[in-house]
């Protein structure tokens, strides 16, 4: 009987032990994974920031011919363990230390898919991808991130009213406004309530909207 219960009690051991170690390994793995995929963002948004900042200062020309964009471009160290000096390699396509970035389309007239839907520009489009596999590490597991970047010239002209600094709407006497445009301000924007302002498309502004002419002075 002793040795039934001895057994039994071994079973139960080697069981629990074993839920523990598959539990920790789980763990581990999942850990790993997030860990690999974190490393592959950063390093798609190290490469995005210098294209939008090439964008912004300059022109999509120098996006496309700056060589920090290119398919070679190596990325070192994108993020480092705290215990120790492990890399995580951005590697598309099985290619060690590099990111695709890859132009898909051109100087295209197009509607805007991003917070200015709605709009039309003239757009270039780019996915860049990084694979990241953890150097060092328990699993061979590698993780793939793509974002597709659009960098857009917006024309004005498709507004109804655009305020290049504050603006201020009133119609006055009682009248009825009808906007069947978009509207924006590139600081504050007041909206006069006098009237009847129907408005059939978005308002927007880069600072607060109110529903009040501001104050004289």
């Amino acid at each position: 009987m002793v040795m039934i219960l001895s057994a039994c009690m071994l079973l139960v051991l080697s069981g629990a032990m074993s839920w523990t170690t598959n539990t920790a390994n789980l763990t581990q793995r999942n850990n790993q994974f997030y860990t690999s995929q974190f490393a592959a963002e950063a390093a798609t948004e190290k490469i995005i920031a210098s294209m939008t900042s090439d964008f912004m200062q300059n022109d999509s020309a120098t996006v496309l011919r700056n060589p920090v964009h290119l398919p070679d471009v190596i990325i070192r160290r994108v993020r480092k363990t705290p215990t120790g000096p492990a890399t995580y390699s951005a590697t598309p396509r099985g290619a060690t230390n590099t990111i695709t970035v890859t132009n898909t389309s051109t100087n295209i007239v197009t509607t805007l898919n991003t917070k200015y839907a709605g709009l039309y520009g003239l757009a270039d489009t780019y996915a860049v991808i990084a694979n990241a596999r953890q150097s060092k590490s328990m699993y061979d597991i590698t993780t793939a991130v793509e974002q597709d970047v659009q960098l857009a010239t917006i024309p004005i002209f498709q507004y109804a009213i655009f305020f290049g600094v504050l603006g201020e709407l009133s119609n006055g006497n009682g009248t009825t406004f009808n906007i069947y445009g978009k509207v924006h301000a590139n600081a504050d924007l007041y909206i006069g309530p006098d009237g009847t302002q129907n408005y059939y498309d978005v308002v927007t502004s880069v600072g607060n909207t109110y529903t009040n002419l501001r104050a004289p002075g």
